[in-house]
């Protein structure tokens, strides 16, 4: 194949911010992977990686490629080709381009990239998101830039800090590098910052519960959630020492994961599930309904008092 020189990468940058059948038939020739070293194995895989390390020391060749991939980060072939290769290299390499100083154009192709590689097949590439990566490249990118580049930077950091089950993995290594206060300010800061976008949009502050807008359940009943809470052993260990007839009063029920299982394991008691939240009383009910579990009475909460039984 042709040398991906540096003029080469402007050109074909320029090309596609002009047309849309550019960017497709980019995408279909599989040159966004390309930028990332990721090519399937030939005779002639090594010499143009090889070339593409060179042409990528340059910051403006970077920022280039970056911008390319900001270019095709929704398209679904793009995502196609992406998953033939291993998440963690793809990831990787990614960030490596937005290490340095790219510009503001750069930095918010790059990130929009990295939003949609870390959320797209349900979040599954999440998991292989380096931790050193983001504390040793995202992080201090974040903290560099100002106005449209940060909040592009806050979006993809949201979607990273956001996973528990990622940061619990990631807290080690921010905790080793003495970072690990920084990471909380980081948190806190995004989250004002959302919550400032909010009320300026809506008037209304942001759910912490339903940052995206998505359901209830998506946040409450999330795998690592249940999977840190452990709702079958906590009920377990209790119920050792309850009468089957017993009642059980589950305040802040929540879409009633604990709820639901203290029903299913005294199926002669009774469950009362108490929430301030309509979205998660309707919840509770329908999955009491779902179980048959007659025996779950989902009720309504004032915000700082419990009601009479």
């Amino acid at each position: 194949p042709p040398p991906l020189s540096m003029h080469a990468v402007r050109f074909l940058r320029v090309c596609m911010q002009q047309t849309q059948s550019v960017i497709d038939r980019v995408v279909e020739l599989g040159l966004p992977l390309w930028l990332l070293q990721c090519r399937e194995p030939s005779e002639f895989a090594d010499d143009f990686n090889a070339n593409v390390e060179t042409t990528m020391a340059s910051q403006a060749a970077r920022d280039d490629a970056l911008q390319i991939l900001g270019f095709c980060a929704n398209m679904g072939g793009f995502h196609e080709v992406a998953r033939i290769f291993e998440a963690e290299d793809v990831l990787h390499a990614l960030l490596v381009l937005l290490e340095g100083n790219p510009s503001d154009d750069g930095a918010c192709a790059g990130v929009r990239c990295l939003q949609y590689l870390l959320t797209t097949n349900k979040g599954e590439r999440r998991r292989f998101l380096s931790s050193q990566d983001v504390h040793d490249i995202l992080v201090p990118l974040y903290l560099r830039k100002q106005d449209t580049a940060k909040d592009a930077l806050a979006k993809s950091l949201s979607v990273v800090l956001s996973d528990a089950a990622w940061l619990e993995r990631a807290l080690p290594y921010f905790d080793s590098r003495g970072s690990t206060q920084k990471l909380y300010q980081i948190v806190q800061e995004i989250n004002s910052l959302e919550q400032l976008k909010q009320m300026h949009s809506t008037g209304k502050a942001a759910d912490r519960l339903r940052p995206g807008g998505q359901p209830l359940e998506e946040t409450l009943e999330a795998t690592h959630r249940l999977e840190g809470l452990q709702p079958s052993k906590v009920v377990r260990h209790f119920t050792r020492e309850l009468r089957p007839d017993a009642v059980i009063v589950d305040v802040g029920a929540g879409t009633g994961i604990f709820a639901l299982a203290f029903a299913a394991a005294l199926p002669e008691g009774r469950v009362f599930a108490l929430e301030v939240r309509s979205d998660a009383i309707r919840r509770i009910r329908q999955l009491a309904k779902r179980e048959q579990a007659g025996n779950v009475h989902a009720m309504r909460m004032a915000e700082h008092g419990v009601p009479a039984l």
